[in-house]
């Protein structure tokens, strides 16, 4: 099921696109009020050149109805979120303003590449490419309006330079990828603003011969792409915490292990923090085979187990040897214990505000699961019918694909640690044997997982765990000297 079907309830579809383009039609006004009286310097030309605001309006209008239907019907992967769309839409039109700004300076100072930077970081490159292209349409439609019959040339050189500054935008989402660090984009974006100086040196030779102008041209148009590297690095981080967005610069930030929460898991639960790395490279290296976000993959697999942070000597992986808490109570509190980490995970990660996806996948990675051993040893001791209820995680299901990732990486790193394995059948037979009992059980049942992706992250894993599961060789005692 795509995003955006899930979003929007199928009898809600059609009311949620009208109320948007609607919505659409009534921003475009001030937007065109906005365009008119800056090239017009004053909002007198709503009387004088009616029929120009109004064309500017609706040309508008369509520009933007056009970017919505690209979003929905070619995009499909994207959901459409109040949140999401208020991205999609918010930095455009904010571009749009500032370069209408840099305008009254110089054309070539427009920081288009801006809307192309962020949304490339929070949605994806494609957008983030329309969204530029988007910004320099109506750039150039706005000069066509206002200047096309009186002014040619103008125009003509308007229409010239801000094609020319939209190519930077072009340069730098080839540029972005998901391993792209703050560092990395600040070296890109210089590196693309020298070319731009390059390019628009002769973009203005074609209009002019001053040797000025040409050179401040240049000029102008480096300092406009250095201009968008700013303001894309100034709003970034107000997104990712305002809205706790995962991009992937706060990704690799959440990884590093001086991350608070970490850092404390690493001190206080030493064994819970072994296991998270593992299920990590897992989760990191299961993620690419299917075409998931690796980044966050690895950022929530290190995360899903913080809630065991309130009691970690109740986790066998954090005991001592000789002291086990669970002998002291009988089997239902101690499931109870057990259990409350996944949602003392997901309250850990909402107070450290941290993206939402991590904390959703803490809660869910469990699904709605017994506590096996608990259950068994509850059995063992009363010969009456006991309910699977208060040894039952109480859920969500996993949401995501990543979700879903961390429930079998997490469950098969886990169990591995008491398996013995004597051949690569062994681990096929042990690794299949854990999904199989995920599926049966309707865990997938609510992620849109494919069963193909789910072999796959089974196989990748069968590929993966004797790497973490070898004996070491035992070595001779060392001969004493005589």
């Amino acid at each position: 099921m795509k995003e955006y079907e899930k979003f929007i309830p199928k009898k809600h579809r059609f009311q949620y696109h009208l109320v948007f383009l609607i919505s659409i039609f009534l921003l475009s006004m001030p937007i065109a009020i906005f365009i008119g009286a800056i090239l017009r310097q004053g909002f007198y030309y709503l009387f004088d050149d009616s029929i120009k605001f109004f064309s500017l309006w609706f040309l508008i209008a369509g520009v933007f109805t056009v970017y919505y239907g690209y979003i929905v019907v070619l995009r499909k992967n994207i959901k459409l979120s109040a949140l999401n769309m208020s991205i999609l839409f918010f930095i455009p039109i904010l571009t749009l303003f500032l370069c209408y700004g840099f305008m009254t300076l110089n054309i070539y100072l427009v920081p288009i590449a801006m809307t192309a930077i962020i949304i490339g970081i929070f949605v994806d490159k494609q957008t983030g490419l329309l969204s530029a292209f988007v910004v320099t349409v109506i750039l150039i439609l706005s000069s066509v309006i206002y200047f096309g019959y009186d002014e040619v040339n103008l125009l003509m050189q308007n229409t010239i330079a801000l094609a020319t500054c939209s190519l930077s935008s072009i340069a730098i989402v080839i540029l972005i990828d998901k391993d792209c660090t703050r560092i990395k984009l600040i070296g890109y974006i210089v590196a693309v603003s020298v070319i731009m100086f390059v390019i628009a040196v002769f973009s203005a030779m074609g209009f002019t011969s001053d040797a000025g102008i040409i050179f401040l041209s240049g000029l102008f148009c480096m300092l406009g792409n250095l201009s968008a590297l700013i303001l894309s690095l100034a709003f970034v981080p107000i997104f990712e915490f305002g809205f706790k967005l995962p991009t992937f610069y706060r990704l690799a930030e959440l990884c590093s292990f001086d991350q608070p929460l970490l850092k404390t898991l690493s001190k206080e639960a030493p064994g819970t923090f072994s296991h998270s790395l593992v299920v990590g490279n897992f989760a990191e290296t299961c993620a690419f085979a299917i075409g998931e976000n690796t980044s966050l993959a690895k950022a929530c697999a290190y995360y899903h187990d913080v809630g065991k942070l309130i009691n970690p000597e109740y986790f066998v992986e954090n005991q001592t040897e000789g002291f086990n808490p669970h002998d002291e109570l009988v089997p239902e509190m101690s499931a109870k214990m057990i259990i409350k980490h996944a949602k003392a995970g997901y309250d850990l990660i909402v107070k450290s505000r941290l993206p939402k996806i991590i904390a959703d996948v803490a809660l869910e990675h469990h699904g709605d699961l017994p506590v096996g051993y608990f259950y068994s040893k509850a059995q063992n001791i009363t010969e009456n019918e006991i309910s699977t209820q208060e040894f039952r995680y109480p859920g969500p299901k996993p949401k995501s694909k990543i979700a879903a990732i961390i429930m079998i990486a997490d469950t098969i790193e886990a169990a591995s640690r008491t398996a013995t394995f004597n051949n690569d059948e062994d681990i096929r037979n042990f690794v299949t044997a854990l999904v199989k009992e995920k599926l049966d059980k309707g865990q997938f049942d609510e992620c849109e997982i494919t069963m193909s992706e789910i072999h796959t992250v089974q196989e990748t894993i069968i590929n993966l765990l004797p790497a973490y599961n070898h004996s070491r060789v035992t070595y001779p005692p060392k001969k004493e000297n005589s």
